[in-house]
């Protein structure tokens, strides 16, 4: 079992690293296939503006959602190690 204690900050970075590959991986496969599973990443109807700023939001949710797990599991940890 993972301790809250352990998640660092810095790991916010390698959490990105999947997202972006499968990102970058199913523009390539829509462009080949003209499928896209998620209606936010058809480039054909939205335009590639369009998905790089959709993606640019998806990714600073993950990293805001990721620090504000980070930061409450701390805080638990730290409230618990008071008592």
């Amino acid at each position: 079992m993972y301790k809250k204690a352990q998640l660092q900050y810095s790991y916010l970075g390698y959490w990105l690293i999947f997202s972006l590959t499968y990102a970058a991986y199913t523009m390539s496969h829509g462009k080949w296939t003209k499928f896209y599973p998620y209606e936010f990443t058809n480039v054909q109807a939205l335009g590639l503006n369009r998905v790089l700023l959709n993606g640019l939001v998806l990714s600073i949710s993950l990293l805001v959602g990721g620090a504000l797990f980070i930061f409450l599991g701390k805080l638990l940890v730290s409230s618990n190690s008071a008592l």
